[in-house]
């Protein structure tokens, strides 16, 4: 389980949209290996541990 706490902060227009602009990244990378690990599943009948 993933735990997480808000918190409020201000922060230039720039910076803003450069965190928005990480947060798109992480999302590519993550469907990226979500795809990955899919891709092996229908190939080998086993999901990929968090090494792999």
């Amino acid at each position: 389980m993933l735990r997480c706490m808000k918190t409020l902060f201000r922060a230039s227009k720039e910076t803003i949209d450069r965190l928005f602009e990480c947060n798109r990244v992480s999302g590519e990378v993550w469907n990226f290996c979500l795809a990955l690990a899919k891709e092996t599943h229908l190939k080998t009948g086993k999901w990929i541990t968090k090494s792999e």
